[in-house]
């Protein structure tokens, strides 16, 4: 089971995930808890029946009496990204969904704060190159680069046909008409960052050049890398 190292491992459900169902991986999906603080999500989805994300990410948090926020970058993973987590919605009563949303291949991150919030330059970079990139290197997923959708709430049968790239919670099907969250999260600006961290990562993975060292038989070539390593 695919579990982020660097994230802090906070089990929610009673059973990690079940698979996914007819698409691999194939979307970052986000949501916003319309809170201050992680501890509060949890208390939601365990409310909600388990109902939660793979990943809660908190830059900024504050207890209910303060309106103050606290800078913290928290970073916690409920369940593993191999498989389908909980939090969207299916359908209800009146209305069968023809498509499973939670297990359509989509990775789910609840961001801690409202949807009205108007994010800085420096927390859509701490989201993009701290919480995306660990989730597009980890699964190497092949849908990275296709952008971020735009458009209405998509039909269940547009939802299936949807290559993936980046959505919002209010783009899927299914979900109920009041939820509009993460508004106007720049999502372009997350996925360039979380792109861009791990274009410059692999760029310095790879030597500049290679040199002949003559001085040593065990060892006769030496990689020069951009951070002027020998290797």
């Amino acid at each position: 089971m695919t579990w982020l190292q660097t994230f802090d491992r906070y089990i929610i459900a009673s059973s990690p995930g079940f698979p996914y169902r007819g698409h691999a991986p194939r979307a970052v999906l986000w949501h916003t808890t319309e809170g201050w603080r992680a501890e509060d999500a949890f208390k939601v989805y365990r409310d909600l029946g388990e109902a939660c994300p793979h990943i809660t990410a908190e830059y900024a948090g504050a207890p209910p009496s303060s309106t103050a926020r606290a800078v913290t970058r928290r970073r916690f993973q409920h369940v593993p990204l191999d498989l389908a987590s909980y939090a969207l919605q299916h359908g209800d009563a009146t209305h069968h969904c023809a498509v499973e949303t939670n297990a359509s291949g989509i990775i789910q991150i609840e961001r801690v704060g409202f949807a009205a919030d108007v994010l800085s330059d420096a927390e859509l970079q701490w989201f993009g190159e701290q919480v995306l990139a660990p989730i597009l290197e980890t699964v190497v997923l092949p849908w990275a680069r296709l952008g971020v959708y735009q458009g209405p709430r998509m039909s269940e049968a547009e939802w299936d046909s949807w290559q993936g790239g980046q959505a919002r919670h209010r783009d899927a099907p299914c979900q109920p008409a009041g939820h509009t969250d993460p508004g106007d999260l720049n999502l372009d600006a997350i996925l360039e960052y979380a792109l861009r961290a791990l274009d410059k990562k692999e760029t310095s993975a790879m030597p500049d050049y290679i040199i002949r060292n003559g001085h040593d038989a065990g060892q006769p070539w030496l990689a020069v890398y951009p951070d002027s390593a020998l290797r």
